[in-house]
């Protein structure tokens, strides 16, 4: 999803406002996201996960130059292994098949290729993000 500066603002609004200093940017692709918050002015702590190998890379590359903003390791949140179906256009990349009704109106989400991925629950996966004695129920 690509942002504009209106909703950037608005984000930046609402994590200023309710005290949030910790993002989890599940399926950040290349960090698209987790920049734009940063350059609006977000300084807490943002962890970003992506599953596909090649965009984990871009990620952690992109991620590199912002203090704060930690990449997990390649996984997918979820619970088991599995086989994610690679697109061209790495929005449409999915667990789920990538079906001829997705593929018409956007010939650049066609298959090209499937690789073995991590899956793990977001509990587990984010837990060692998490400060602890922040958490309150």
């Amino acid at each position: 999803m690509l942002l504009n500066d209106m909703m950037l603002t608005r984000i930046k609004k609402i994590l200023e406002i309710n005290n949030i200093d910790l993002v989890l940017d599940v399926g950040a692709n290349i960090g698209q996201f987790s920049k734009g918050i940063r350059e609006n002015g977000y300084k807490g702590k943002n962890v970003s996960f992506k599953p596909l190998l090649n965009r984990h890379k871009l990620l952690s590359k992109n991620a590199i130059q912002y203090k704060n903003w930690v990449v997990a390791p390649q996984m997918v949140i979820g619970e088991t292994e599995m086989i994610i179906n690679i697109s061209e256009y790495s929005y449409s990349s999915s667990l789920l098949p990538i079906l001829n009704n997705h593929i018409r109106p956007a010939p650049e989400s066609n298959f090209i290729d499937s690789e073995k991925i991590n899956v793990f629950y977001l509990d587990k996966a984010a837990s060692k993000y998490i400060d602890e004695k922040i958490i309150s129920i």
